[in-house]
């Protein structure tokens, strides 16, 4: 595996998710990204989506990428 695409809808282990950024490039679309996508996905995941600014900066932070669309 060279790079890694994930479709995050929300991040309830942070934890891992920061030792799979330190591993190899990832590259993640966020769903949730708007206050009309965090309702959407927290009545189809029955989770919150979270705060998209803090979830790009930390992932952008280690290496990542976030995108807008595929």
């Amino acid at each position: 595996t060279k790079v890694i695409l994930s479709y995050i809808e929300s991040v309830e282990l942070g934890e891992k998710l920061l030792e799979l950024l330190d591993g190899k490039p990832s590259v993640f679309l966020k769903a949730g990204r708007e206050k009309e996508g965090k309702k959407a996905t927290s009545s189809h995941t029955g989770s919150l989506a979270g705060d998209f600014k803090v979830f790009k900066e930390v992932v952008e932070c280690k290496g990542g990428i976030v995108v807008d669309s595929v």
